[in-house]
Protein backbone atom coordinates (compact mmCIF):
# COMPACT_ATOMS: atom_id res chain seq x y z
CA UNK A 1 0.00 0.00 0.00
CA UNK A 2 3.06 2.51 0.87
CA UNK A 3 4.71 1.82 -2.51
CA UNK A 4 1.15 2.37 -4.34
CA UNK A 5 1.18 5.32 -2.40
CA UNK A 6 4.65 6.46 -3.38
CA UNK A 7 3.67 5.98 -7.05
CA UNK A 8 0.88 7.88 -6.96
CA UNK A 9 2.15 10.51 -5.09
CA UNK A 10 5.45 10.54 -7.45
CA UNK A 11 3.14 10.70 -10.74
CA UNK A 12 0.94 13.56 -9.27
CA UNK A 13 4.52 15.03 -8.63
CA UNK A 14 5.67 14.70 -12.08
CA UNK A 15 2.07 15.31 -14.35
CA UNK A 16 2.33 18.69 -11.65
CA UNK A 17 5.71 19.51 -12.80
CA UNK A 18 4.91 18.73 -16.42
CA UNK A 19 1.65 20.93 -16.17
CA UNK A 20 3.73 23.82 -14.79
CA UNK A 21 6.05 23.35 -17.89
CA UNK A 22 3.04 23.82 -20.00
CA UNK A 23 2.32 26.45 -18.77
CA UNK A 24 5.36 28.35 -18.80
CA UNK A 25 6.11 27.22 -22.51
CA UNK A 26 2.54 28.34 -23.51
CA UNK A 27 3.45 32.01 -21.88
CA UNK A 28 6.84 31.95 -24.17
CA UNK A 29 4.52 30.83 -26.68
CA UNK A 30 2.00 33.30 -26.27
CA UNK A 31 4.66 36.31 -25.46
CA UNK A 32 6.32 35.39 -28.93
CA UNK A 33 3.56 35.53 -30.55
CA UNK A 34 2.84 39.04 -29.33
CA UNK A 35 6.14 39.83 -29.90
CA UNK A 36 5.65 38.89 -33.13
CA UNK A 37 2.33 40.54 -33.84
CA UNK A 38 4.33 43.47 -32.61
CA UNK A 39 6.81 43.59 -35.17
CA UNK A 40 4.89 42.82 -37.44
CA UNK A 41 2.16 45.59 -36.89
CA UNK A 42 5.59 48.14 -36.69
CA UNK A 43 6.86 46.63 -40.17
CA UNK A 44 3.17 47.34 -41.67
CA UNK A 45 3.64 50.93 -40.43
CA UNK A 46 7.25 51.43 -41.42
CA UNK A 47 5.75 49.69 -45.41
CA UNK A 48 2.54 52.18 -45.07
CA UNK A 49 4.89 55.21 -44.26
CA UNK A 50 6.87 54.42 -47.28
CA UNK A 51 4.16 53.69 -49.63
CA UNK A 52 2.91 57.13 -48.75
CA UNK A 53 6.70 58.91 -49.46
CA UNK A 54 6.71 56.77 -52.64
CA UNK A 55 2.79 58.09 -53.36
CA UNK A 56 4.03 61.79 -52.80
CA UNK A 57 7.06 61.59 -54.91
CA UNK A 58 5.08 60.06 -57.47
CA UNK A 59 2.40 62.85 -57.14
CA UNK A 60 5.19 65.26 -57.57
CA UNK A 61 7.35 63.86 -60.61
CA UNK A 62 3.57 63.88 -62.30
CA UNK A 63 3.06 67.69 -61.41
CA UNK A 64 6.85 68.57 -62.59
CA UNK A 65 6.42 66.24 -65.69
CA UNK A 66 2.95 68.48 -66.20
CA UNK A 67 4.68 71.50 -65.98
CA UNK A 68 7.71 70.51 -67.73
CA UNK A 69 5.32 69.91 -71.08
CA UNK A 70 3.48 73.60 -70.18
CA UNK A 71 6.75 75.12 -71.10
CA UNK A 72 8.07 72.97 -73.93
CA UNK A 73 4.81 73.67 -75.30
CA UNK A 74 4.82 77.40 -74.58
CA UNK A 75 8.58 77.85 -75.62
CA UNK A 76 7.28 75.68 -79.32
CA UNK A 77 4.65 78.06 -79.61
CA UNK A 78 7.22 81.15 -79.39
CA UNK A 79 9.37 79.68 -81.56
CA UNK A 80 7.01 78.90 -83.77
CA UNK A 81 5.03 82.59 -83.71
CA UNK A 82 9.00 83.47 -83.92
CA UNK A 83 9.67 81.84 -87.23
CA UNK A 84 6.50 82.97 -88.95
CA UNK A 85 7.06 86.94 -87.97
CA UNK A 86 10.67 86.76 -89.56
CA UNK A 87 9.81 85.08 -92.48
CA UNK A 88 6.87 87.54 -92.76
CA UNK A 89 9.68 90.50 -92.12
CA UNK A 90 11.84 88.74 -94.41
CA UNK A 91 9.14 88.19 -97.27
CA UNK A 92 8.40 92.08 -96.28
CA UNK A 93 11.50 93.60 -96.87
CA UNK A 94 12.74 91.53 -99.77
CA UNK A 95 9.12 92.74 -101.45
CA UNK A 96 9.95 96.15 -100.73
CA UNK A 97 13.55 95.86 -102.20
CA UNK A 98 12.74 94.16 -104.66
CA UNK A 99 10.32 97.06 -105.99
CA UNK A 100 12.86 99.59 -105.50
CA UNK A 101 15.83 100.64 -107.52
CA UNK A 102 18.00 99.54 -104.71
CA UNK A 103 21.02 97.17 -106.38
CA UNK A 104 21.21 94.50 -103.75
CA UNK A 105 22.39 90.67 -103.62
CA UNK A 106 22.82 88.41 -100.49
CA UNK A 107 25.71 86.52 -99.83
CA UNK A 108 25.76 82.82 -98.17
CA UNK A 109 28.13 81.25 -95.58
CA UNK A 110 30.08 79.99 -98.67
CA UNK A 111 30.91 83.34 -100.14
CA UNK A 112 28.58 82.21 -102.76
CA UNK A 113 25.68 85.39 -104.19
CA UNK A 114 22.12 83.53 -103.25
CA UNK A 115 18.64 85.05 -102.95
CA UNK A 116 17.25 87.70 -102.91
CA UNK A 117 18.69 89.00 -105.52
CA UNK A 118 17.73 92.51 -107.33
CA UNK A 119 17.31 92.61 -111.31
CA UNK A 120 19.32 95.40 -110.80
CA UNK A 121 21.95 93.71 -109.40
CA UNK A 122 22.28 91.61 -112.51
CA UNK A 123 22.14 94.60 -114.89
CA UNK A 124 24.54 96.24 -113.54
CA UNK A 125 27.00 93.32 -113.46
CA UNK A 126 25.68 92.29 -117.19
CA UNK A 127 24.89 88.90 -116.01
CA UNK A 128 23.07 86.58 -113.89
CA UNK A 129 25.22 86.47 -110.48
CA UNK A 130 23.36 84.13 -108.31
CA UNK A 131 26.22 81.44 -107.37
CA UNK A 132 29.01 83.21 -108.20
CA UNK A 133 31.89 83.72 -105.89
CA UNK A 134 31.20 86.98 -103.97
CA UNK A 135 35.14 87.88 -104.33
CA UNK A 136 34.51 87.36 -108.45
CA UNK A 137 31.69 89.75 -108.70
CA UNK A 138 33.25 92.73 -106.37
CA UNK A 139 36.70 92.07 -105.73
CA UNK A 140 37.80 90.50 -108.91
CA UNK A 141 41.11 92.42 -108.28
CA UNK A 142 41.79 89.78 -105.08
CA UNK A 143 43.89 86.65 -105.84
CA UNK A 144 43.82 83.76 -103.40
CA UNK A 145 47.13 83.89 -101.99
CA UNK A 146 47.21 87.86 -101.63
CA UNK A 147 47.11 89.40 -98.04
CA UNK A 148 43.94 91.52 -98.73
CA UNK A 149 42.40 88.43 -99.86
CA UNK A 150 42.95 86.27 -97.31
CA UNK A 151 42.32 88.46 -94.75
CA UNK A 152 38.71 89.63 -96.20
CA UNK A 153 37.78 86.07 -96.80
CA UNK A 154 38.95 85.17 -92.97
CA UNK A 155 36.51 87.93 -91.96
CA UNK A 156 33.38 86.83 -94.11
CA UNK A 157 33.56 83.26 -93.16
CA UNK A 158 34.17 84.51 -89.63
CA UNK A 159 30.48 86.64 -89.73
CA UNK A 160 28.16 83.71 -89.98
CA UNK A 161 26.61 82.07 -87.25
CA UNK A 162 27.31 85.18 -84.71
CA UNK A 163 25.17 87.14 -82.90
CA UNK A 164 24.26 90.61 -84.66
CA UNK A 165 26.59 93.02 -82.43
CA UNK A 166 29.58 91.17 -83.21
CA UNK A 167 28.62 91.29 -87.16
CA UNK A 168 28.72 95.76 -86.57
CA UNK A 169 32.43 95.10 -85.74
CA UNK A 170 33.45 92.86 -87.99
CA UNK A 171 31.88 94.19 -91.32
CA UNK A 172 34.07 97.46 -90.58
CA UNK A 173 37.02 95.43 -92.08
CA UNK A 174 34.95 95.27 -95.38
CA UNK A 175 35.93 97.17 -98.41
CA UNK A 176 33.29 99.95 -98.83
CA UNK A 177 34.31 100.96 -102.23
CA UNK A 178 35.25 99.06 -105.34
CA UNK A 179 36.58 99.92 -108.78
CA UNK A 180 36.13 97.34 -110.98
CA UNK A 181 35.13 96.61 -114.81
CA UNK A 182 32.27 95.23 -116.08
CA UNK A 183 30.55 93.24 -118.75
CA UNK A 184 33.27 92.84 -121.37
CA UNK A 185 35.57 94.34 -119.58
CA UNK A 186 35.60 97.54 -121.47
CA UNK A 187 33.08 99.21 -118.95
CA UNK A 188 34.24 100.20 -115.24
CA UNK A 189 32.16 101.30 -112.66
CA UNK A 190 32.80 102.50 -109.17
CA UNK A 191 30.68 100.72 -106.83
CA UNK A 192 30.15 101.89 -103.07
CA UNK A 193 29.22 99.14 -100.80
CA UNK A 194 27.43 98.92 -97.28
CA UNK A 195 26.64 95.27 -96.04
CA UNK A 196 23.88 94.65 -93.24
CA UNK A 197 23.13 91.09 -91.83
CA UNK A 198 20.01 88.85 -92.12
CA UNK A 199 19.89 86.86 -88.95
CA UNK A 200 17.78 83.83 -88.21
CA UNK A 201 15.08 82.96 -85.91
CA UNK A 202 18.10 82.68 -83.59
CA UNK A 203 19.41 86.08 -84.16
CA UNK A 204 22.36 84.80 -85.38
CA UNK A 205 23.79 85.86 -88.45
CA UNK A 206 22.24 83.50 -91.43
CA UNK A 207 23.05 85.80 -94.40
CA UNK A 208 24.92 89.35 -95.64
CA UNK A 209 22.92 91.93 -97.91
CA UNK A 210 25.09 93.75 -100.11
CA UNK A 211 23.42 96.75 -101.21
CA UNK A 212 25.52 98.78 -103.93
CA UNK A 213 24.90 102.23 -105.21
CA UNK A 214 26.59 102.75 -108.62
CA UNK A 215 29.15 106.06 -107.56
CA UNK A 216 30.80 105.88 -111.46
CA UNK A 217 28.92 109.25 -112.99
CA UNK A 218 30.07 111.11 -109.87
CA UNK A 219 33.54 109.71 -109.59
CA UNK A 220 33.76 110.66 -113.25
CA UNK A 221 32.81 114.26 -112.07
CA UNK A 222 35.11 114.59 -109.26
CA UNK A 223 37.77 113.85 -111.53
CA UNK A 224 37.06 115.98 -114.13
CA UNK A 225 36.88 118.70 -111.52
CA UNK A 226 40.21 118.03 -110.12
CA UNK A 227 41.54 118.10 -113.88
CA UNK A 228 40.78 121.64 -114.19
Amino acid sequence: LSWIIWQSYSSFSSLKIISQNLVEYREQISNTFNEMTDIDYKHREVMNEKLKEVEIQKLQLEEEKRINELMLKKVNDLNENLEVKVKAARAEISSVLMTSNQIFFSIDNKGKVTQPISEHANDLFKKNIEGEKVSNILFPNLKPGMKKFEELKGNLFKSFGIENEMFSSIRQTFPKSVELAVGDKSERKVLKISYSPVVNEKNKVDKILCLVEDKTSESILTNRIKGH
